[in-house]
């Protein structure tokens, strides 16, 4: 689907007349999916789809409609359908306006190489993972999943905005009778996967984590990698980053503004602009995505808005709305950087006289108490003991229940390594790995 293509799709939209502004996004996206599990490729699918999304305002009230193609005639029913529609919403006091244009940077995101990517070559890919779990006798599953997205978003006053991008996201996790270890990669282009390197991290993983035994649970340091860290920041992003709930006063952020909230060493940004992740330069009302730090050296900074949040919070958008539909949740970074620091990973865990390292989580509910970022859930794929700055032990998984505020102001090194990890949606995160003091596990399972 051309850029031509998308553009005439719009123009027949904003040609309608009836409503005293009109917005349209439109999101075409290719994925191709290669997944596996017991050393075989049990499923490799293609799937197309665009997406189109009128918003009609007539006053302060807003209809929207939603159609899954570029036949005008669909488009047509999809923009009358909002501008009919709008009459029976609810006024929203705060609505003032549509965005109008502004400038934004385009960004390098789109690789033609990572969009003719073939079914045979994403096979050959999986093949080395394959391969090399199946010599050192272990089973490999995951998937390697190749996007093409082009996004544009268009109004009645002006705003004109596209997008094209690619980005691959390969997965393994490589498991034996009693353990499993875990590694991902993800770019926008296919020649910077590497899958051997994917494969020995989750194979080197598995081995080491063979034979795990029980410890108590109890209060101990914690190294978490770069997942683990991903899946606590998806969720602090959730539930308390954006303007949304921090206007309803459940974010952990609210009333903190200046205040600190984490250890020193610790700075979190979010960023669409950067060209490693899957980029994004602005948002689903075309607004230019604005680099927003967060907490700086510990300290709160702010959260991300719309349009609709900044009016009623006196702010201006910072570029970060998601589509109509999700509007319920607010604006939401999906861009998370956290800084890193000057040591080694190995070069922590060697600090680290008694503790826990843990690969990744799963499970984890952060809504326990919003207002403290207080979460629980599972460790999982390669948690091991520290003891005398070295990995000893394989350890059976440790439930956690722990607030992150307090966990993040214990936060006592953070290393130079940093990953770019996700890519499902438009989200994404370049995290490095933590240290943190006195992390509670409250739990352990059997396995």
């Amino acid at each position: 689907m051309s850029e031509e293509r998308i553009r005439e799709a719009a123009k027949v939209v904003l040609s309608t007349s009836g409503a005293d502004q009109l917005e349209v996004t439109l999101l075409q996206e290719n994925q191709r999916l290669t997944r596996f599990a017991n050393n075989e490729i049990h499923q490799n699918v293609a799937h197309e789809d665009v997406q189109v999304r009128v918003r009609a305002i007539r006053g302060k009230k807003i209809g929207t409609a939603k159609v899954n193609s570029l036949n005008q005639q669909r488009l047509k029913w999809a923009t009358r359908k909002a501008i009919d529609t709008a009459p029976y919403g609810v006024e929203n006091d705060y609505f003032t306006s549509l965005p109008s244009p502004q400038r934004w940077q385009p960004i390098q995101a789109h690789f033609p190489s990572t969009e003719e990517v073939s079914a045979r070559r994403r096979a050959d890919v999986v093949r080395e993972v394959v391969d090399k779990a199946r010599r050192s006798r272990l089973s490999a599953a995951g998937a390697l999943s190749v996007r093409t997205r082009r996004f544009g978003v268009f109004n009645s006053l002006g705003v004109d905005a596209y997008h094209p991008s690619t980005w691959v996201r390969l997965t393994s996790v490589v498991s034996s009778q009693d353990s499993s270890g875990y590694s991902e990669v993800g770019s926008p282009d296919f020649e910077c996967v590497h899958p051997a390197r994917v494969a020995d991290e989750s194979i080197s993983k598995c081995v080491k984590g063979r034979h795990p035994v029980e410890v108590e649970p109890g209060r101990y340091d914690v190294f978490l990698e770069e997942y683990a860290l991903s899946e606590i920041f998806n969720w602090l992003a959730w539930i308390g980053m954006g303007a949304r709930s921090f206007q309803e006063e459940s974010s952990f952020m609210y009333g903190r503004i200046g205040e600190n909230i984490m250890a020193e060493k610790v700075t979190v940004w979010d960023d669409g602009a950067d060209p490693d992740t899957f980029s994004l330069p602005f948002d689903f009302e075309g607004v230019p995505r604005r680099k927003v730090t967060i907490v700086e050296r510990g300290v709160a900074r702010g959260v991300v808005y719309d349009t609709l949040t900044a009016a009623r919070g006196g702010s201006i958008s910072t570029g970060h709305a998601l589509p109509p539909e999700y509007s319920l949740f607010g604006p939401l970074p999906l861009h998370l950087h956290m800084a890193a620091g000057p040591s080694s990973k190995a070069s922590i865990i060697s600090s680290i006289e008694k503790g826990v390292m843990v690969t990744r989580f799963h499970y984890i509910n952060g809504l326990l108490k919003p207002r403290e970022a207080l979460f629980t859930g599972m460790t999982r794929d390669g948690t091991f003991l520290i003891e005398n700055g070295k990995l000893t032990t394989p350890l059976k998984n440790l439930r956690f229940t722990e607030s992150m505020l307090r966990a993040f102001t214990n936060v006592a090194e953070i290393s130079k390594e940093r990953r770019v990890l996700g890519g499902d949606d438009f989200s994404t995160f370049v995290l490095p790995a933590v240290w943190i003091k006195d992390f509670n596990f409250t739990g352990r399972t059997e396995f």
